[in-house]
């Protein structure tokens, strides 16, 4: 091809190639200009569907306005059989070999994909989805300006699709269901490249690099049920709001992301605030002296992968699971102490607090029994109040929370249900609950209803009037745990399945009370029993179960001696339970001789007087007790990995809800109103 002429263009040297085409150097013969012109590959030339589709490209560039952060068309047609677009020449180089020298400095990264977020603004603006954002096809030139090129899978936002294209590394989950590209499946790509400009490497990358089918399998899971490792970014380099932020961009349901025209702009604010030129450093060695591997993100042509969509996609909401599991389970540096101190002090409610509340969106939300919703951010201290629910509607300190994006919901204990704006308090809509003291939870564009009686609803989010029921065939005990295509319920006769799409629900497991379920990576789930023996002893049980088909299957089960505390806390293999004696128990799932185990990791210490009836916390490696009695308790913190305590705080009495994490961030609400948040810090030992 070097030497050939292409219409008025003459080839002079290649410049990569991918699946789809090659990028040459070519010179204008007549205004002797130097252009980048790419052209279909030869042994593709002969489809119609490709040829098309690169001239489709052509097209969607010229439809959209010039932009500084786009790769500008110049020309296109086709020579030979072959159709071929002209593009500026840009000098510089691609942002994978940019990582090719290691990680970008915090600052240079977020200027980068602030520039990217700009190019995707304007596509948006333009009606355009890009579908394959990624280091390959983001030019840094040599003053620092980025170019968004490559629009050959890009496809209008309305498009009916029969196929979705991609690179698996940086995929959105609604792309692996099958469903349309969105704008925000752009934005999570541009998280997955900004994570990978931070980190050295991409958040999710297969273990089967040889198999490119299990890779892709191994890919598709990690994007639609795990959480990327957040540990690399938690250094005092990294402030919290990048994190913040990141773990936004990467949100699994593609509302919950920001749109590019905010993000690019929040971008900017957190670039402007970063020292220059500091960079993240390596993974810190674990308790145990070893680390963690550090996977790479290939480029190699063949993680280019198609999907074939199936039948269209109902109106009703999609059905995901939710709370999405850590993915691993995070450790203390060794040679760190780990500090315990006053972050925002202590709140007065000025009333008795609710037994009820929730970390969202970088806040604490919570309610008193003079029917005011709190909320109090955990980034400045700031605290509001809003008069919601009538005095006479208030009829336990039992409130239910459920909150999805900027929509809150909650009831204080009688049937009134109240939806509001969560960051400004405003009433937005009032409905009748079934039944008093309803548990409450958002599921992949559900709201589900729970509560004493042996029956379970559910309603769409945008319509929460219209209501399903669902018959369990047992009292529940616990809030249900949404999965894709089911519902499990603890009841006082077991474990329930609920398959939603036949509606039957059917015991499952251990025939003895489930108290509470958790979910975990790799679609498994925990499930807590309680049980009292003839002579009063009380007792506990943990089952494994495999919840990946129906019906679900018992893997494991381990019994302890005590009563639970609230439900299992986990972080990858690792269960915590805590019990009321003020103790705490882990254990990890294995497979051993080709069974799984729940094999016991560490028990810890009791505290003696004092006991744990609000449950523990889970986060940043560690796992929060508060032990207490009516008049005196403490929050003592673990290492979540051996189970020793590595901090101690006194509390004045007694703790009603379980303590609650947000970043480093641990909130604990007494039961006089009073809100004590405290921020944990890793302290390096001289």
């Amino acid at each position: 091809m070097l030497g050939d002429t292409i219409g008025p263009y003459r080839i002079l040297e290649e410049l990569g190639s991918g699946g789809f085409g090659t990028v040459y150097t070519a010179r204008h013969l007549v205004e002797n200009e130097i252009v980048a012109i790419k052209v279909l590959r030869a042994e593709l030339a002969a489809r119609a569907d490709l040829r098309q589709r690169l001239l489709d490209e052509a097209q969607l560039l010229r439809s959209l306005p010039p932009h500084k952060n786009i790769v500008g068309l110049r020309d296109f047609g086709e020579a030979h059989g072959r159709p071929y677009l002209v593009m500026d020449h840009l000098a510089g180089q691609d942002l994978r070999d940019t990582l090719a020298d290691g990680v970008l400095p915090i600052d240079q990264a977020l200027d980068i994909a602030a520039q990217v977020a700009d190019a995707l603004a304007a596509a948006e603006r333009g009606g355009l989805v890009h579908c394959d954002i990624k280091p390959e096809n983001l030019r840094i030139l040599s003053d620092g300006c980025v170019k968004v090129m490559d629009f050959g899978i890009a496809r209008a936002a309305d498009a009916h699709l029969r196929e979705i294209a991609g690179t698996r590394a940086y995929m959105a989950p609604e792309l692996w269901r099958g469903e349309p590209p969105e704008h925000a499946s752009d934005v999570y790509a541009l998280g997955c490249v900004l994570y990978e400009m931070l980190t050295g490497h991409a958040p999710f990358v297969p273990a089967a690099q040889g198999d490119r089918e299990q890779a892709a399998r191994e890919v598709a899971q990690q994007h639609l049920s795990l959480e990327p490792d957040w540990w690399p970014l938690q250094q005092e380099a990294a402030p919290a709001s990048l994190v913040q932020l990141l773990r936004a961009m990467l949100a699994k349901v593609a509302e919950d992301r920001p749109r590019a025209v905010h993000l690019a702009a929040e971008l900017r604010r957190l670039a402007g605030a970063a020292v220059a030129g500091t960079r993240l450093a390596g993974r810190a060695a674990a308790d145990d002296d070893t680390t963690r591997p550090h996977p790479q993100a290939g480029a190699e042509d063949d993680d280019d992968i198609t999907i074939r969509r199936g039948a269209p996609l109902p109106s009703t909401p999609h059905e995901c699971a939710t709370p999405t599991p850590g993915a691993a389970l995070e450790r203390i540096p060794s040679g760190v102490r780990v500090s315990l101190q006053r972050h925002l002090g202590t709140i007065d409610l000025g009333a008795e607090a609710c037994r009820a509340a929730l970390c969202h969106e970088g806040a604490l939300l919570t309610g008193t029994l003079e029917g005011q919703v709190c909320r109090l951010d955990l980034r400045t201290g700031r605290v509001e109040s809003w008069a919601v629910v009538p005095r006479s509607a208030v009829r336990s300190p039992a409130w239910a929370f459920a909150a999805y994006r900027h929509r809150l919901w909650l009831h204080a204990g009688d049937r009134d249900c109240y939806e509001l704006e969560a960051a400004q308090g405003r009433v937005t809509g009032h409905t009748l609950l079934p039944e008093a003291a309803m548990s409450l939870s958002c599921t992949g564009g559900w709201l589900y209803m729970a509560g004493a009686r042996a029956e379970l609803y559910r309603a769409p989010l945008n319509d929460v009037e219209r209501r399903e029921r669902f018959d369990l065939g047992a009292r529940l005990t616990g809030a249900p745990v949404a999965t894709q295509g089911a519902v499990f319920a603890p009841t006082a006769a077991g474990l329930v399945c609920l398959d939603t799409h036949t509606r039957v629900a059917a015991p499952v497991g251990p025939q003895q009370t489930a108290r509470a379920a958790s979910l975990m990576p790799g679609r498994r789930l925990a499930v807590v029993y309680s049980a009292v023996a003839a002579d009063g002893a009380q007792s506990s049980t943990i089952g494994l179960f495999d919840v990946a088909a129906l019906p679900p299957r018992l893997l494991a089960t381990v019994q302890a001696s005590g009563q639970s505390a609230g439900p299992a806390q986990v972080a990858g293999d690792r269960i915590v339970v805590s019990y009321r004696d003020g103790r705490a128990l882990a254990w990890d799932a294995v497979v051993s001789d080709g069974a799984w185990q729940l094999r016991q990791a560490w028990p810890s210490e009791a505290w003696e007087g004092l006991r744990v009836h609000s449950g523990a916390g889970l986060g940043a490696g560690l796992v929060a007790l508060a032990p207490c009695n009516e008049r005196e308790g403490k929050l003592v913190l673990l290492n979540a990995g051996n189970g020793r305590p590595v901090a101690e705080q006194p509390l004045s009495g007694e703790v009603f809800v379980a303590p609650l994490w947000w970043e480093r961030t641990l909130s604990v609400i007494m039961a006089r109103g009073a809100v004590e948040v405290f921020r944990i810090t890793l302290v390096a030992q001289g």
